[in-house]
């Protein structure tokens, strides 16, 4: 298995511009046969956890943004990500592996913010 470890520069709550960094980054690595795309903590939003709250309000799903780039651009990834479930009043920290298809292979919520 090829692994390609993102260093990038997260740029707070500059969601769409993070993605598109991670979406690049994503095509680069399969580019150079990478497996699996491992990327920094929160590296979609940053950590301002208010504008992440407001995100998640307005209907954005990270994870579902996630899955798309890994299914375009065919490789696994990993990223931690704001997300919050159905009924949750806070948003979790959460670490998502999604394979080249887009599917979620496992999440794991951070406890200890």
């Amino acid at each position: 298995m090829k692994i390609a470890i993102a260093q990038i520069s997260v740029e707070q709550s500059e969601f769409d511009k993070n993605l598109r960094k991670m979406d690049s980054f994503c095509q680069k690595a399969a580019a150079q046969n990478a497996d699996l795309a491992v990327f920094p903590e929160m590296c979609v939003s940053g950590f301002n956890y208010k504008k992440n709250a407001e995100a998640l309000a307005s209907g954005r799903n990270f994870e579902e943004e996630l899955s798309k780039i890994a299914r375009g651009r065919k490789i696994a990834v990993a990223s931690s990500l704001p997300a919050r479930d159905l009924g949750e009043r806070l948003p979790a920290n959460r670490l998502l592996l999604v394979d080249k298809e887009g599917l979620a292979l496992a999440k794991y919520d951070k406890i200890h913010l």
